[in-house]
Formats: C-alpha cells, structure tokens, sequence
C-alpha cells in the first residue's frame, strides 16, 4: 500500500469513527431530556400478536414424506411447488400475472384450504379463480384456526378489499378446544399471543438473524434447514404438556358451542363491517365409524378422547357452522354433505387429493354462479 492509498484509508476510517461516535454522543445528550418513564425497562416483557402465516415470498418443493407415500397413495406425484407473494397467500401457477386484477375471494383456512400435496394447478382455491375468470387468493396455513384466520383476516386480508371472504375451519378448532379448551391456552407453535424479553437473545440479535435469513435465504433455508435442525425439532409433540389434563367430553361440547361459535360470529361481523361479504364452509371429511384407516390414523394422536367421541364432536363443530350461518344469514356451502367421504377424495381424515381438490373447486364455481349470478358466471 503506497503512501497515498494509506492516507485515504486512514482519512476514511478516522471520518466513519468521528462519525459514529457523533451520533452516539447525540444520541446520549438527547436521553438527557428524555422523559424516564418512556425507556424501555431491561426486564420488560414483550407481547404481541401472531400472524400466523407462510413465509412471504416463499418458493419451495415440498415432497411427500416417503413413510406416508403408502397412505397417500392417491397422489401421482412425490413433491408440490408451494409459493407465495408479498403478503405469504399461496399462489397458483399464473398467479404472478394476475396482481393487475382486483382479488374477488379469499380463502381462509387450515391446510384442508392451503392444499399443500395437492399440485399448485390444482388446488381448488386457484381452480375456483380459473373457472370464475376472477382474482382468488389462498390463505390456507396448515395448523391455523378459525381465530388465527382472524387474525389474518385483521391483517392482510382487509387491506385486499375482495368481495367475499370464504372461511372454512373444523378439525382445527376441534383439535385446540378438546386439549385445553381455550384458543388462548395452546402450543408456542399454535399460540395466539408470542412473549418474549426485551433483552433476550430472541428480540435482539436472533430477530435481525432471522429477518436477514427470512430476506435474503427464504428458499435456501427451507431446502437446508434438516441440515442445521435436528431431528428432535421435527418430530417434538407440540402438544405433549397437555396430554395428561383430564377434560370431561361435556366440558369440551360446552366450550365448542361458546367459543368456536363466537370466533365464526366475529369473522362474520368483522368481514361485513368492512363491507366484505362472508362466506361459511363446512369440512370436508372420512371421519366415519366403519373407517379402519382413519381410525387407524387417530390412535397415532395419543388423544385424551375415543375416536367415537371425537367423530360425534366433529360432527358438532360442522353443525356449528351451520347454525351460524342461519342464525347470520350467511352464505354457506356443505361441503361436509357435498363430498364422498372416501379415499379416492380425501387421503386421511380431512385432507384432498387431486381429484377431491378439483371436485371442492367445482362445487364452489357452482354454488357461486347460482348465488351470485351477476358477479361469478
């Protein structure tokens, strides 16, 4: 280094030293004149809200895990595109030439709505928009309830302006109310409120990691991530530490009709506060007493209630969505009574395949060309 480039570096680095300790030094004459009560204490706690979606922007493959390639044998495919836009909807295969028209519908769900193993052309909320010449968007999260799609709803669903919001929601809400009869009382990885420590690692250096990992490496992480994680982050019981509480199915009826009945009230009355029409779905489902398959598949769960009970429960929570969409005057589409439950439909209990997706998106085109004649033909 000659002796004029290390004068320009020393000038450079003297300047950004100056410069930094300067706006320090601001910075701590300005807290001079601060009001104390306006810090934020060392051991304050933080909370908020969860957006409980996928990560926006998002390309991924998402393969069907090869222990359950025999179960989902229906599918004729091993691995599915799973993308996303800005907001973290799922998109179809066109979808990135379409954000010129006005979004029409959004479906909110759990991942009987996000369609995951289900080819992105072929998912029913993408093939409704095909068959409608309309603008729909996906906002199906696998593990979402009817109150984390509130949530979303509050979110990012109002700033779309759509005409109608179609909210299809059961074994979810069943599945957090039957453990702990509360929304509020759930999982980390299912909780509707996230507290954290201002001086914890995870709202200080673990945030800027994650976002710039979040940013710039969406894609690369998802595709690497079972390098880093061990293999315990992906098979831990979420739900192991409640488990062992003893809930009375009585219990569990009477916190069904309270809650999950006042969560589909408060999508209803939100959505057409904003002068958003809703629309009501029941689920879809194989949960029937002579299934040996799906009643397989539910001693996996370790659930604290019989398989007979909770088919009687589910069928309550559908009935649920029924009543509230007489008592609101709420379109509603039956899906519960429109699709077969067999295997040839739904894979397990409650989940589509291919051919189930493209039934779903036909009966949903009909029932709205019938409703709404002058909006979807």
């Amino acid at each position: 280094m000659n002796w004029i480039n290390r004068k320009w570096f020393f000038n450079i680095t003297t300047f950004s030293i100056i410069l930094l300790l300067s706006i320090k030094l601001f910075d701590l004459t300005v807290g001079l004149f601060q009001d104390s009560s306006a810090i934020i204490q060392s051991n304050q706690t933080i909370r908020s809200l969860i957006l409980r979606e996928h990560q926006p922007q998002l390309i991924s493959v998402i393969e069907i895990p090869k222990s359950d390639t025999a179960a989902y044998h229906n599918f004729n495919h091993k691995k599915s595109k799973l993308r996303t836009d800005i907001d973290g909807f799922i998109l179809g295969p066109k979808d990135f030439t379409s954000n010129d028209k006005n979004v029409s519908i959004i479906f909110f769900g759990g991942s009987t709505t996000e369609c995951a193993y289900v080819e992105e052309e072929k998912r029913f909320p993408y093939l409704v928009s095909e068959k409608l010449g309309i603008r729909v968007l996906n906002g199906g999260v696998s593990g979402n309830h009817s109150m984390h799609s509130l949530l979303s709803m509050i979110g990012k669903g109002i700033p779309q302006k759509p005409k109608h919001v179609v909210l299809m929601h059961a074994v979810n809400d069943l599945s957090t109310l039957s453990k702990t009869l509360s929304y509020w009382k759930a999982p980390d990885s299912r909780s509707l409120i996230q507290t954290g420590n201002a001086t914890s690692p995870h709202s200080s250096l673990y945030k800027i990691a994650r976002a710039a990992k979040n940013y710039f490496v969406p894609n690369t992480w998802q595709m690497t991530r079972h390098i880093f994680l061990s293999k315990e982050y992906f098979q831990t019981d979420e739900w192991a530490v409640y488990r062992n509480d003893k809930i009375k199915s009585s219990d569990i009826e009477h916190i069904l009709i309270e809650q999950f009945t006042a969560s589909l009230k408060s999508f209803v009355h939100l959505s057409r506060s904003w002068n958003i029409e809703p629309i009501l779905m029941t689920q879809f489902n194989r949960l029937k007493s002579d299934d040996s398959t799906v009643r397989a598949e539910f001693k996996l769960y370790q659930s604290l209630i019989s398989y007979d009970e909770f088919i009687g429960f589910y069928a309550k929570t559908n009935d649920l969505v029924r009543m509230v969409a007489k008592d609101e005057n709420v379109f509603l589409i039956d899906l519960d009574s429109e699709i077969p439950s067999t295997s040839e439909y739904i894979y397990d209990s409650v989940h589509l395949t291919t051919i189930g997706s493209e039934l779903v998106a036909e009966k949903i085109s009909t029932a709205l060309k019938a409703r709404y004649p002058t909006i979807y033909r």
